[in-house]
Order: C-alpha cells, then sequence, then structure tokens
C-alpha cells in the first residue's frame, strides 16, 4: 500500500490504493447500472423467443464492440498499425471472443451483478432518472465516437 506521508494538519493521509479501489467500484458500478438500464428497457417488451436478459446481453455486447471498434481506429490513426478486425482474422476473433466472453461470464455465470441490481430497484426516483440520463448519454458518446473514428479513419487512409 503506498501512503505519501506528509503534515496533513490532523487530517487523513492521502492514499492512493483507496483512490484505485473507489475508482475500480465506481467504474464496476456504472457498467452494472449500464446493464440495469438495458435490462429495464427490455423488461418492457414482451418478446417470447429471446429473454430480457439474452436481448440486454446482445445489446452491451454490441455496445461493447462500438467502443472497441473505435479505440481500434485510433490506434490505427495515431500508431499507423493496420488491424484486421474481421471475426475470422485472429485479431477480430480474440476482440469478439474477449467482449462476448466477458459479458457472458459477468452476467450468466456470476451473480456478483445482482447485488448491484437490487442496490438500484432501491434507489430514488430521481437518482434513477439522472444515472439513466448519464447512461444514455454515454450510450450516445459511444456512437457518435464511433462514427467520427470511422470518418477520421477514412480521411487517414
Amino acid at each position: 500500500m503506498e501512503t505519501h506521508q506528509r503534515n496533513t494538519g490532523g487530517k487523513e493521509a492521502f492514499n492512493s490504493q483507496d483512490v484505485r479501489e473507489n475508482g475500480v467500484e465506481i467504474l464496476k458500478k456504472g457498467y452494472f447500472y449500464l446493464y440495469y438500464v438495458i435490462l429495464k428497457v427490455w423488461s418492457k417488451e414482451k418478446n417470447p423467443v429471446f429473454s430480457k436478459n439474452f436481448q440486454a446481453d446482445i445489446c452491451l455486447i454490441f455496445l461493447k464492440g462500438c467502443f472497441s471498434f473505435s479505440l481500434f481506429n485510433y490506434i490505427q490513426i495515431g500508431f499507423d498499425i493496420k488491424f484486421n478486425l474481421s471475426p475470422f482474422a485472429p485479431m477480430g476473433f480474440l476482440v469478439f471472443i474477449l467482449i462476448v466472453g466477458s459479458t457472458i461470464y459477468i452476467f450468466n455465470f456470476s451473480s456478483k451483478y445482482k447485488f448491484y441490481i437490487k442496490e438500484f430497484e432501491n434507489w430514488s426516483k430521481k437518482k434513477n432518472l439522472i444515472g439513466s440520463s448519464i447512461v444514455w448519454l454515454t450510450i450516445l458518446i459511444i456512437f457518435l465516437n464511433l462514427i467520427f473514428s470511422v470518418e477520421l479513419l477514412k480521411r487517414f487512409n
């Protein structure tokens, strides 16, 4: 544990380990809240073929794919490296497996997210409205980022 020693005037010393743990917890909670909002959208729809969890998984996989594709576009532009992200190419297949595998593991084989879902269910209407607004803004930014990265890649190629 890394602690910076200094005179804090009676306050607790800065602990970078706590900051890292809190940051990871915030990211985890945000990720689970994104899933929760998508799950809530699909729970309003009645689909006899696919469960709401499966539909939410597909949406999350798609969002993660858009984010990853944008990231690879920026890497191609910034470092002048060419990637073949076809699902049949080794790099594309690996990215696809990581995205799908992590989603399936986290939301189908692990039950940790259920604790967070119960917590989100108990949030006030105002807090859920603010959280949902942040989620929809994040989704919009992911799509706009994808469009921007593709256009930027076209200009540099």
